[in-house]
């Protein structure tokens, strides 16, 4: 019971203190803020989309699977970790699918994740499928699960498995 609490607590430091930089196809440097910005108007370009996962969220847990309609990926960062985290893409029957795995041996690798407003904390699996098709985003979490948001008045929860769907897009 106390890794999850200190995990938490460490994910929450993290997301007050951490800002990367990185440069542009120019050499110019861009800050996180710049970076969300245009991945909201590339994901914009990609037709409408469910508001349910902008506000800003942690969500903490061991596997983490996100599935949604073509433009999905644009609204998707997932955070590659080489050697401590093994990144896998492919074309699958039901559409586009990425995964991210904690490395076979290691304790205490995150695999950190950002969806719109929501950043993801998944302690062993991270999966997101593409779909074609007209179908709703869903954002389903299982183990030690916990959904806190940062702001506004939705209430925290902990559960063993939580299932979100935005449809509204």
């Amino acid at each position: 019971m106390k890794r999850p609490l200190l995990l938490i607590a460490l994910a929450s430091l993290c997301l007050a203190a951490c800002r990367t930089t990185v440069t542009d196809e120019d050499g110019n440097l861009v800050d996180d803020t710049t970076r969300l910005a245009t991945r909201a108007e590339e994901a914009a370009a990609q037709g409408p989309w469910t508001a349910r996962f902008y506000d800003p969220v942690l969500l903490v847990a061991d596997d983490v699977f996100i599935e949604g309609p073509k433009g999905l990926l644009a609204h998707l960062a997932i955070r590659q970790d080489e050697g401590r985290v093994l990144f896998v893409q492919r074309t699958i029957p039901e559409g586009l699918l990425q995964q991210a795995l904690v490395a076979e041996g290691l304790e205490g690798v995150e695999i950190r994740a950002q969806l719109d407003g929501v950043e993801i904390v998944a302690l062993k699996r991270l999966r997101a499928l593409e779909r074609p098709g007209d179908v709703p985003v869903r954002l389903e979490a299982n183990g030690e699960v916990l959904w806190r948001p940062l702001q506004g008045a939705e209430p925290e929860r902990r559960a063993a498995r939580i299932e979100i769907v935005g449809d509204d897009g």
